[in-house]
């Protein structure tokens, strides 16, 4: 039977000490759970950390689930993979590996960065802005974000938008919002599928989508 390794210290509360012992391996154990680091909210009222939380909740959700389906597909799984090929166009192992990669330092970002949610983004944010990113580490949060958006789920939502913003930020995936589509901006399912399917290589650098294959909105068959 295997001896638990154990230690004491003592505590003491006014004119009473105590003698506490307790378990090393258990203690070392728990330490090495991962927890999620919560943000710094910024100009924020109550309601708005909420809804913040719960977006912020559901883009761990999306980005781990995304990360998971792409990195357990096989060679051959990955090369018919429909939902990669509609926001990433034609299969190749390079840009497979890089896509795989920029989820996982997404992920990596949405649990272990100490992230700055700006709730008053002001002057920073334009016409048709729902939220900006502003190294290092700051999420602006422009009026667009709590009126026109879904709040966790489907196309566009709060949660896919944490996720396409994060990804720019250059110690994170360092993507971009790309600029072939006929207009300033790509923009878009439309833009973010016609990239994919004439300019994969440009696909896989820009954040929209990304956002659109972690929303995954109207929902496709994983294979």
């Amino acid at each position: 039977m295997k001896s638990l390794k154990r230690a004491a210290f003592t505590a003491c509360f006014a004119a009473n000490c105590i003698i506490i012992s307790y378990d090393v391996t258990s203690a070392q154990n728990a330490n090495q759970v991962v927890r999620d680091v919560e943000p710094i909210f910024s100009k924020c009222t109550e309601t708005e950390k909420d809804k913040l939380k719960l977006a912020l909740n559901k883009s761990r959700e999306l980005i781990s689930s995304a990360f998971h389906e792409l990195s357990n597909k096989s060679p051959a799984e990955r090369s018919r993979y429909k939902l990669y090929v509609v926001w990433f166009g034609t299969y190749s192992p390079e840009r497979y590996e890089s896509v795989v990669q920029t989820v996982s330092k997404i992920q990596r970002a949405l649990q272990g960065v100490k992230l700055t949610f700006l709730c008053r983004g002001g002057d920073d944010c334009e016409r048709d802005d729902y939220a900006y990113a502003d190294e290092p580490s700051v999420i602006g949060i422009c009026k667009n974000f709590w009126s026109k958006m879904t709040p966790t789920t489907g196309a566009d939502s709060r949660a896919g938008t944490l996720i396409h913003e994060i990804s720019h930020l250059t110690h994170v995936a360092g993507t971009d919002d790309a600029t072939l589509c006929g207009r300033v901006q790509c923009s878009g399912q439309v833009d973010a599928k016609f990239l994919a399917r004439n300019r994969p290589g440009l696909a896989v650098k820009t954040a929209d989508n990304y956002q659109y294959f972690v929303e995954n909105t109207p929902e496709m068959s994983e294979q």
